[in-house]
């Protein structure tokens, strides 16, 4: 009975992943405890509504809302500018800059995001590919590596969600930092309120995919095999983050 419980069950799977003592394992999981059944089915009853910041003067979608149904492309007041390094250019080090959304979706049950470059902001000399390229190196010189599990690298990271008040169906705000505190990513993100309560069961933390990096299929829609096939690629586009909800 004592090896079957749950919250045992989750510090055991942390452990094989990062390596860490038990005692900490679970001082880190106790942080964040998995929400229970009934929370879990409390949070899927709250009623999230992408539609309700409807204008009902203009009639207009907030673009947050029609990115996610695909009614938006490029640049909007929901992305994040992110500078990124010219590898390959003659200038090495002079940077582009990447507009980049957020979007959720869901992998093997559990919650999961995609960073998504979706216009090049400055840098229109270079070829887009090189930009993206060149996205992928900024996230390896950072650590981050292709796992849907984690590792010790990715685990500096941190994904940090802050619901808004005001509404379940208006975006949380997803902050993604590297291990040295540079912000990948700081823009909204519409998620649903069980979603947001399942980030809490996995042991290790959220799957965030990044692209388009080299070969990655990015912009697309996610499912379970077309994550596996990205991940299988080896290319740097995917990494479980710890999460830290404020």
């Amino acid at each position: 009975m004592t090896y079957n419980d749950p919250e045992k069950g989750r510090v055991r799977d942390r452990i094989q992943v990062t390596g860490e003592r038990y005692a900490k394992a679970r001082r880190l999981l106790l942080q964040r405890p998995a929400p229970t059944a009934d929370e879990l089915a409390a949070a899927d009853a709250v009623t999230f509504d992408p539609y309700a910041g409807l204008d009902s003067q203009s009639g207009a979608l907030p673009v947050w809302a029609a990115r996610s149904m695909g009614l938006v492309a490029g640049a909007g007041p929901d992305c994040f500018v992110l500078d990124v390094a010219d590898s390959f250019g003659p200038a090495p080090g002079a940077a582009g800059k990447l507009a980049i959304a957020a979007r959720g979706f869901t992998y093997r049950g559990l919650p999961a995001v995609v960073l998504e470059c979706v216009e090049i902001v400055e840098g229109h000399g270079k070829i887009p590919g090189a930009w993206w390229h060149s996205f992928g190196i900024r996230l390896a010189d950072a650590g981050w590596s292709y796992s849907a599990v984690g590792d010790g690298q990715t685990l500096d990271w941190l994904a940090e969600i802050t619901p808004d008040p005001r509404s379940p169906s208006r975006p949380v705000r997803l902050r993604v930092t590297d291990p040295l505190g540079a912000v990948v990513f700081d823009g909204p993100l519409l998620v649903s309120p069980g979603w947001q309560a399942r980030t809490r069961v996995h042991p290790v933390g959220l799957l965030v995919v990044a692209g388009p990096v080299s070969g990655a299929r990015v912009p697309a829609t996610f499912d379970d095999a077309l994550v596996d096939e990205t991940l299988g690629i080896g290319n740097l586009v995917a990494a479980r983050l710890p999460v830290d909800f404020h």
